[in-house]
C-alpha cells in the first residue's frame, strides 16, 4: 500500500537562535529551511505528492480546528520542538492527538532518547555499557562525581549537535570540572558528568522495524584524518563548522565487530520503543568494547549530515533514504499483520 499524501513536520532551524556565536551562519539543533525544501524534492521525485506542513504551531491549530486529512497521508515528523525542556515530544504527542499515521518514533521514545543518561540507565538493564556518569543540576550535585575517575566529559544532557560542548568539556582534574560546570549551568539546567572513553567514534543509522529492517549501516567520524580519540571530543565548532571527516567501517574495523554495532543498534532500536529511523552513537575501544553513548529519535536527514556522506560512500542516492524511511512506516501502519 503506498500512501497518497506525505506531509513533512518540522521546526526550521531558522525560527530559533543561533547556538554557536562564533559563526554567522545560524547553528541549531533543528533541520534547515534548505534541507526541508530538499526533502519534499526527493520525496516528489519518489512518485509521492509531497509538501512541508510547518511545524508544532501547525500541529496545534490542526488540533483547535479538528482539521482531517485524506486516508493514507502520512506524516513524517522531523520536528524536535520548540524550545522547552521535553520539546523533542510535542511533536509526536499532538500528531498522535490528532490520531494520525506518523513517520517516526511515539512521544514516549523520543523522550527517552531525548534524555541521555536516562537512556543509558534504561539499556544497563539489557547489559548495554555505557560510560559512568551522573547529572548535575547544581554545583553540590559534584560531590557525586567523586567516584568517577579522569579524565571526564561534561555536556548538556538534553541537548544534541553537541550544543553546549566545546574542547573545553574534556576535564581531567577538580578545578577543571568546577570551573566549566559553572559556565554550563548559566546556560543549561540539566549536565551530564561522564568517564571519557578513548576509543573511535561510531555513529550508527537504522530505518525500518524490528523484523523489517531496511537500512542499517554504520560511518566512523574523524578529526584531521585520526579516527581513534584519547583526549579528544567533537565539540559545536568541529559538528558545526564541516571540520569532522568519514571513512565507512570496514577500513578500520574487522566484519564481527561491524556486525556486533549493527546487531547492538538493533536491540537498542527495539528496546526502547524506536521506529522508523535512529542514529546511535557509540565509542567503541582498541580492545572491541562498545560504550553506547546516544541515541537520536530524529537524526538530521539530509545531504550534508553523517547520512548525506554515508549515501556517498555506498552510492546510495539520497532519495532512497526517505523511501526507505516512508516504506518502514507505511508497513507498520498499514500492511503488518
Amino acid at each position: 500500500m503506498k500512501s497518497n499524501n506525505i506531509y513533512i513536520v518540522a521546526n526550521l532551524r531558522e525560527e530559533f537562535k543561533n547556538q554557536f556565536l562564533l559563526s554567522e551562519k545560524i547553528y541549531n539543533d533543528h533541520p534547515s529551511q534548505k534541507s526541508i525544501l530538499f526533502a519534499v524534492k526527493q520525496i516528489c521525485s519518489l512518485g509521492y505528492v509531497a509538501e512541508y506542513f510547518g511545524g508544532v504551531n501547525e500541529l496545534i491549530r490542526a488540533y483547535e480546528q479538528k482539521q482531517t486529512f485524506p486516508p493514507y497521508t502520512l506524516f513524517l515528523n522531523f520536528s524536535d520542538g520548540l524550545e522547552h525542556a521535553s520539546r523533542k515530544a510535542q511533536s509526536a504527542i499532538l500528531l498522535e492527538l490528532l490520531n494520525l499515521p506518523f513517520a517516526g518514533s511515539d512521544a514516549c521514545s523520543r523522550l527517552i532518547a531525548g534524555n541521555k543518561q536516562f537512556a543509558k540507565e534504561i539499556l544497563n538493564n539489557i547489559n548495554i555499557f555505557s560510560p559512568k556518569g551522573f547529572l548535575i543540576h547544581r554545583l553540590e550535585d559534584l560531590k557525586r562525581v567523586s567516584s568517577l575517575s579522569y579524565p571526564l566529559i561534561i555536556k548538556p544532557n538534553r541537548e544534541g549537535s553537541s550544543i553546549g560542548i566545546t574542547q573545553k568539556n574534556f576535564i581531567t582534574n577538580p578545578k577543571e570540572l568546577l570551573s566549566i560546570t559553572e559556565q554550563l549551568l548559566g546556560n543549561f539546567k540539566e549536565l551530564l558528568v561522564e568517564e571519557y572513553i578513548s576509543g573511535y567514534e561510531i555513529t550508527n543509522f537504522v530505518i525500518g522495524n524490528p523484523d523489517h529492517f531496511l537500512f542499517n549501516d554504520i560511518i566512523l567520524n574523524g578529526y584531521k584524518n585520526e579516527f581513534y580519540f584519547e583526549n579528544f571530543i567533537f565539540g559545536i565548532e568541529e559538528k558545526s563548522g564541516g571540520k569532522r571527516n568519514q571513512i565507512i567501517p570496514e577500513e578500520l574495523l574487522p566484519p564481527e565487530i561491524i556486525s556486533k554495532i549493527k546487531r547492538t543498534s538493533e536491540v537498542i532500536f527495539e528496546y526502547l520503543g524506536m521506529r522508523d529511523f535512529t542514529r546511535i552513537d557509540y565509542r567503541l575501544t582498541k580492545s572491541g568494547e562498545l560504550y553506547f553513548i546516544e541515541l537520536n529519535g530524529n537524526p538530521v536527514i539530509s545531504e550534508t549530515s553523517e547520512m548525506g556522506t554515508l549515501c556517498k560512500f555506498r552510492n546510495i542516492p539520497f532519495r532512497y533514504i526517505y523511501d526507505y524511511i516512508i516504506s518502514s512506516a507505511t508497513y507498520r501502519i498499514w500492511e503488518r499483520t
